[in-house]
């Protein structure tokens, strides 16, 4: 008789959205891990985010923002070690920037107790923006030269180098002329 494997079922709760990527990554490192099968290894990954835990019935404006943008969601992905014709995508790479310890990043989205409502909720400083742009540039600094072609890669270190110079040949020129003054 033909035994079954029983699946394996790996749990990751509590890390917000960064949870997605580290399941996907755990999940795609499992997968090479194990010995190669003709019929190829499967990995499902089903990702949910949910906040009624911190739903906030009050009426401070930083802690409402949170209730509107992020609700309950999901997500679900299959990987695969098989080579099969309607397979449409393939993971490169993984990459997770994490920058708790810059201090402005930590401290633009916390959870703070209300006194005026009697409640928790999760407060958004308006310093989110900048964050989330730095933390989507350092992906893509870091991403870039992995997954683009050479002739793209070429193309935005030339960008790069030639935005460093004029913006430093700016600096150079204002700083002269404020010492004419």
């Amino acid at each position: 008789t033909k035994e079954k494997k029983k699946p394996t079922l790996k749990k990751k709760s509590g890390l917000g959205c960064g949870g997605n990527i580290v399941a996907i990554d755990l999940a795609a490192r499992v997968l090479r891990s194990l010995p190669r099968s003709r019929k190829g290894r499967n990995a499902i990954v089903i990702c949910t985010e949910n906040i009624t835990n911190n739903w906030y019935t009050g009426n401070d404006k930083s802690m409402l923002l949170v209730n509107a943008i992020f609700r309950a969601g999901g997500a679900a992905c299959l990987l695969t070690t098989g080579a099969f014709p309607q397979n449409k995508y393939r993971l490169v790479d993984v990459e997770r920037t994490h920058l708790g310890h810059d201090d402005a990043a930590f401290r633009c989205m916390g959870q703070a107790y209300d006194p005026a409502s009697d409640s928790l909720g999760v407060f958004l400083r308006k310093n989110v923006g900048e964050v989330a742009a730095k933390a989507v540039r350092m992906n893509l600094e870091r991403l870039g030269p992995r997954v683009l072609p050479l002739k793209n890669s070429l193309r935005v270190a030339l960008a790069k180098v030639a935005f460093s110079l004029s913006s430093s040949s700016s600096f150079s020129s204002s700083s002269s002329s404020a010492e004419k003054k």
